[in-house]
């Protein structure tokens, strides 16, 4: 079970492992250079960890490659990006080639059925659509209409000052949350300006609204981890569309949206109420594009989506650097002072603020928004790549512009780190810049924020009041450098912004009541939205558990999208489930696999010649009856000439293994049967009959021994099965002793034994390459450790030289199966390790499945008194000296009876696992004919036809009579329902070899004991469920006693 549970293990990791770099060599097979990415975090180490802020992992590749390379090759986890160095290449996907890059990355992400809100936004909207869009908005945001909200701006403005100066009478020694103070203006600007209504930001209790607007900004935890899962593996966003906006936060809008509408109408019929807001522009645009309220919804919640979190985050940056340089804050306060007029500065005097929008660039500049922007390729386009190769960016890959890196990239900006607003002083300098790449306060090109001069205004408005209203200050709580929040996709300080700030005594007219705006368009904060806050640790739970579900999420449809295989190809089958298929227990082991195979046998055996089923998630043939299984090993042998085994192992990785006839496919095969065959001959295993009955003669005084020492358990039947199936092989194949009988027996059968008992980790890779299969290309399994490989090496070495010497002396001869390797390595200049790749031939198919015959006929006889007394007479009445002459063992039709009766009722291979090798159309039945393709593994349950009541009545019974009729194996293994050795060309080559162990071996015990069952042995048949071979569970235990 611990190997069990670790196989499983190690099928989950590995799985998540190779899909995870499967596609790392993406870049390099495009030439476009970039730095090493690792498993899960690509080149974002930092962004499951969250230690630094991604932008600074963007930065280090940034400043490696940026002398060498305008754009260079990374990873997001498994995904590969195009990460943008030179600011000039930037420009161009912004503007110049502007067609080729139109859409960004969230435009994958969603569709109306999932989110209609989000959808419709203009930032994920594409092509014709997005055209669309923003011919519909941007009249909404023309100055003049910006121009007449001014009002509700400065009417904002003024509670702002009022709550600022509530705050500062309470007078918390942490001073003031900026950015609570900046959340506050904005949702009660968005709010007014679009809805005509207000939110009470200001108030102790503020609406519904501005919960449901925050709402916007928290999304559900199903959001981040489907967002998580879709990120990491991009195909499933076929499958998978996010939704952001919550059903009850679009609920409340809608009725809100109605309400507004309803509102404003009724106030317009009155014949006494103008406003030219963007609610008044949003009517009159529904009228003319006949738009419902949810489509007005949607063009309502661009501004709410757009001018709420992002604006926030620049005003209160710019309070943070206006409130660490007094020097800065009063030339500004100066420059605002002169132009108020009537207690506020007129609306076209706002954008004639030079240092104004100087403080404003720079801020944005040291705390943009936005710090990075992915777009997508919708278009492929080649390009040049400075001291690289021209490359091509194809159609859906994503590229990402760090912006941050730009503009705080020395070489452009002179002790960036610094808040020096002269930067933007020069006339068209934040134009310039943008020109040049260098900044993006607002991106570029067509895609330019909307709502840029919407935003501006707002903060504007709002620094103007605070500035001119309070002395503003930093306060300790707040850290003194830039460094950003890792958690969050805004560029943020960590820890927060808290500010210290008091009322100016010289009281300015009524205070400036701005007309604060608040639609700022900007990218990451729709495509990340995740609010200002800083994530707590629920939010890390829950990235967890996405990271969790995502692992499980792959999983799942790794396991289940090939399901319908068999059901597109009409061949009928139970349902599998998932991870085991239709093997229920084959994990827990609950029972052996044969009875899940057996169940479904019994279910469909009168219906049709064949099933689908799965193992895992791998499809494969269940053959039912017995005739499809005679044409699959005889009649078409053509088109199942290999084993599924010969897919698993390759000479580089297990040279032994990959050469055993077993494995072996095609010429390889036929030459390596035609090697082996003639060492298999009756004459050949005649020549060894006195090895045999030397051995035989050991196991039977070793056995005495056992006798005399009296264990009340009596003796286990499948050690010493074991130890004579040992001592035979290592004997006559290299004409060495194992001294298996013996109390210490020499290294040969420890590393024989090895060859049997695998390591953990290859059970591990087994299980991980049977359920997929297509890491067969990728993983070859090694079952012959190397230690034991280098043992049997040097054995076979020192056992040819030794023979030789022996032949040498002339007086030695033993035309054994060494005697021939030794011919056929002359014939064909084997060496050495090609010689004991034949030798392994004999050591890995004659050990454990002659073991396992031998133990349980001893079973079967120990239990039936009268079978095994008629089995003595036949026996006793061939005996010549003490033994059976070798020509006279095969005369023995009760003893062929008894061994046949006993391999079908615990046959070693209770099922045999074929390869399709070429196409064949085949009937089934009732039902319709079908075609098994080339790869298709085909199952063959054995011990189903075997127990078959219809083919062998009282089938659990051991009666060796149904064998007694002449050639009744043969006509039975013809027929298809008894398979003892397997059938066709490939029927097993050492049938002969085994047979005569087997017999042996019972001659000798029968006549010299007799056999009873311990009764620490069970009395049913159960298989145990661990085993691949028929082992009764519990194991075979005996008790023996010396015949007189």
């Amino acid at each position: 079970m611990i190997l069990v549970t670790l196989a499983l293990g190690l099928i989950v990791a590995g799985l998540l492992y190779l899909s995870m770099i499967w596609n790392f060599n993406y870049w390099r097979k495009r030439r476009v250079p970039g730095p090493k990415p690792k498993t899960f975090t690509g080149n974002y180490p930092n962004l499951y960890t969250m230690k630094r802020n991604m932008i600074y992992d963007l930065n280090d590749i940034y400043v490696e490659y940026k002398n060498k390379y305008d754009a260079v090759g990374i990873f997001s986890g498994r995904v590969p990006q195009l990460l943008v160095i030179s600011p000039e290449l930037a420009h161009r996907v912004f503007v110049t080639n502007f067609k080729n890059f139109h859409d960004n990355e969230m435009s994958k992400l969603t569709d109306e059925k999932s989110d209609f809100i989000l959808s419709n936004n203009p930032f994920s909207l594409t092509g014709e659509k997005w055209k669309q869009r923003r011919a519909d908005i941007t009249p909404g945001l023309t100055n003049s209409r910006i121009k007449s909200v001014y009002p509700v701006t400065n009417k904002v403005c003024q509670q702002m000052t009022e709550w600022v100066k509530k705050q500062i009478r309470l007078g918390s020694p942490e001073g003031i949350h900026a950015k609570d103070l900046s959340l506050c203006f904005t949702s009660e600007m968005v709010t007014d300006c679009v809805l005509g209504l207000s939110a009470e930001s200001f108030s102790d209790k503020p609406t519904p609204i501005k919960a449901h607007i925050k709402d916007l900004f928290n999304p559900h935890w199903t959001f981040l981890m489907l967002f998580a899962l879709v990120n990491t593996f991009p195909s499933l966003g076929h499958l998978i569309k996010l939704r952001m906006v919550p059903h009850h936060v679009e609920r409340f809008f809608l009725g809100l949206m109605a309400t507004a509408v309803k509102s404003r109408k009724s106030q317009q019929a009155t014949g006494r109420f103008q406003r030219t807001d963007f609610l008044d522009y949003l009517l009159q645009l529904g009228e003319k594009r006949n738009l419902d309220t949810r489509h007005l919804l949607a063009h309502t919640m661009t501004f709410l989506l757009d001018g709420f979190e992002t604006v926030a985050a620049v005003l209160s940056h710019m309070l943070l650097l206006l409130g660490r340089d007094e020097v800065v804050q009063q030339r500004l306060r100066e420059e605002i002072l002169p132009h108020i007029q009537d207690e506020s500065i007129p609306y076209d005097k706002l954008n004639d603020l030079p240092y104004l929008d100087a403080c404003l660039n720079e801020s944005i500049r040291l705390f943009p928004p936005g710090f990075m922007t992915s777009k997508l390729c919708t278009e492929s386009i080649e390009l040049p790549n400075k001291d690289g190769p021209h490359f091509t960016v194809d159609k859906g890959t994503v590229i990402v512009i760090p912006h941050s890196c730009h503009m705080m990239d020395e070489e452009y900006f002179p002790d960036p780190k610094a808040f020096n607003p002269k930067r933007f002083m020069e006339p068209d300098a934040a134009k310039t810049f943008r020109e040049r790449g260098i900044f993006m306060g607002f991106g570029d090109g067509p895609r330019i924020c909307l709502g840029m001069r919407f935003a501006q205004s707002q903060i504007k408005a709002a620094i103007v009041e605070l500035v001119s209203q309070f002395n503003i200050k930093v306060n300790p709580k707040t850290r003194k450098d830039n460094l950003y929040d890792p958690s969050l996709f805004l560029a943020s300080l960590n820890g927060g912004i808290w500010l210290d700030m008091d009322a100016r005594q010289a009281k300015l007219a009524a205070s400036i009541s701005r007309k604060n705006l608040a639609v700022a368009y900007h990218r990451r904060s729709l495509e990340f939205a995740v609010n200002g806050d800083r994530f707590t640790w629920k939010k890390m739970i829950l990235i967890t558990l996405a990271l969790g579900l995502t692992v499980t999420g792959l999983l799942y449809l790794s396991m289940i999208w090939n399901f319908n295989y068999w059901r597109k190809r009409r061949v009928p089958g139970p349902k599998p489930k998932i991870f085991t298929g239709n093997y229920p227990n084959l994990y827990t082991m609950k029972r052996n696999m044969i009875y899940d195979l057996n169940d479904i046998y019994k279910e469909y055996k009168n219906k049709y010649d064949a099933v689908g089923i799965f193992s895992g998630r791998v499809p494969q043939l269940l053959v039912v009856s017995p005739e499809l299984a005679h044409r699959v090993f005889v009649t078409n042998f053509k088109n199942f000439q290999d084993n599924a085994l010969s897919r698993l192992t390759d000479e580089k990785t297990d040279f032994l293994i990959s050469n055993n006839p077993f494995s072996l496919s095609g010429e390889r095969w036929k030459q390596r049967r035609a090697d082996i065959s003639p060492g298999m001959t009756s004459v050949r295993i005649k020549s060894v009959y006195p090895v045999t009955n030397k051995v035989c003669r050991q196991m039977t005084e070793w056995l005495k021994k056992q006798i005399r020492l009296g264990s009340p358990e009596g003796i286990n039947a499948n050690d010493f099965t074991r130890r004579f199936s040992s001592e035979m092989v290592t004997d006559c194949v290299l004409g060495l002793s194992s001294e298996s009988f013996t109390d210490k027996p020499t290294p040969v059968m420890a590393n024989v034994k090895d060859l049997v008992n695998l390591h953990w980790t290859v059970m591990a890779l087994f299980a991980l390459v049977n359920t997929f299969p297509s890491l067969s290309y990728l993983i070859k399994l090694r079952f012959v450790p190397h230690r034991v490989e280098q043992f049997f090496t040097e054995l076979m070495a020192t056992a040819v030289q030794s023979r030789k010497a022996q032949l040498g002396t002339g007086d030695f001869q033993r035309a054994d199966f060494l005697d021939y390797l030794m011919q056929l390595g002359e014939k064909r200049n084997l060496d050495t390790r090609h010689l004991l790749a034949h030798t392994m031939v004999f050591l890995l198919d004659g050990l454990e499945t002659v073991a396992s015959v031998i133990s349980h006929m001893l079973l079967s006889l120990g239990r039936n008194e009268l079978v095994q007394e008629r089995l003595r007479e036949e026996i006793l009445a061939h005996m010549q000296d003490g033994h059976i002459p070798f020509d006279k063992l095969n005369d023995l039709p009760y003893l062929d009876a008894c061994l046949n009766e006993s391999i079908r009722l615990f046959p070693p291979g209770f099922m045999t696992s074929k390869l399709c090798t070429e196409p064949i159309e085949l009937p089934n039945k009732d039902g319709p004919n079908f075609t098994v393709e080339k790869g298709t593994v085909l199952v063959i349950p054995h011990y189903s036809h075997m127990m078959d009541e219809e083919y062998f009545p009282d089938p659990l019974a051991y009666k060796p009579e149904r064998f007694m009729e002449p050639d009744a194996a043969k006509n039975l293994r013809d027929s298809g329902v008894f398979m003892a050795f397997g059938d066709g060309p490939r029927m097993c080559l050492g049938m002969r070899f085994a047979t005569a162990q087997v017999k042996a071996a019972i001659v000798e015990l029968i006549s010299k004991f007799n056999v009873k069952v311990n009764p620490k042995t069970r009395k049913d048949n159960l298989l145990d469920p661990a085993l691949i071979l028929a082992n009764l569970s519990g194991g075979v235990w005996l008790d023996m006693e010396v015949r007189q």
